[in-house]
């Protein structure tokens, strides 16, 4: 099975703050963005790092020899930088393509052997955690409505398709003029396909603030530790 990869980094930090964006932040002695690169070349034959265009150098870099690791430049949304990452592997045959946050530093090696296996049975497969606090939508500072959880879920990366479908999907959202797809699993609503979800994992952040950063490094102690 061919497999590939794009893993997005073309977020500049504003919420971060800092001088330079949370993907090359340093995480227990190796920036961020790192973590991911390495985990994922364990299973694709070749990864798309999507870079902000200001930032592409310090992406080349972070990137160890040996890995088979293509650069582009992203686009102004999450949808047009998946795209772009997929425009370049549109090059070459692949059964399987993962799709990545860089700012997720710790998804499991199950995590990525069950999407793997799920996206080349099912097409698609994503994971998700269970919502566990109560929701309410609110407008101009004041509750309108109480949202019911149930069967409310929290969408995590990667996230896991069969190529031809994904990038099939792309395709017609850009001639539909449709960039407003904030996850890629959304984009199978256009090709009308459904995706399947998988358990997701709560050791997997997404690094948004500097709180969060401290939390992954916590955790990468603690799993150091356990494997003394």
């Amino acid at each position: 099975m061919r497999i590939c990869g794009v893993i997005l980094a073309g977020g500049i930090g504003k919420r971060f703050g800092g001088d330079i964006p949370k993907q090359f932040q340093n995480l227990n002695g190796k920036p961020v963005i790192e973590y991911s690169l390495e985990r994922l070349s364990a299973y694709c034959n070749k990864i798309v790092l999507v870079s902000h265009r200001d930032w592409i150098s310090k992406s080349k870099d972070v990137i160890k020899k040996g890995l088979n690791v293509t650069i582009v430049e992203g686009g102004e949304t999450r949808q047009i930088s998946v795209y772009n990452g997929l425009r370049e592997l549109s090059k070459e045959l692949w059964d399987v393509v993962i799709i990545h946050d860089g700012v997720r530093p710790l998804f499991s090696r199950e995590t990525v052997e069950r999407g793997i296996r799920m996206a080349s049975l099912k097409g698609a497969a994503i994971p998700v955690l269970p919502v566990r606090e109560s929701l309410l939508a609110a407008i101009n500072g004041r509750i309108r409505r109480y949202i019911n959880r149930e069967n409310m879920y929290s969408i995590q990366t990667p996230q896991f398709f069969k190529f031809n479908l994904i990038w099939k999907a792309h395709q017609k959202a850009l001639k539909k003029k449709r960039f407003d797809f904030t996850d890629d699993s959304r984009l199978f609503e256009i090709i009308r396909m459904p995706v399947d979800i998988m358990e997701g994992d709560l050791k997997n952040i997404k690094i948004t603030t500097p709180l969060d950063l401290i939390i992954c490094s916590k955790i990468l102690q603690e799993d150091s530790n356990e494997r003394k």
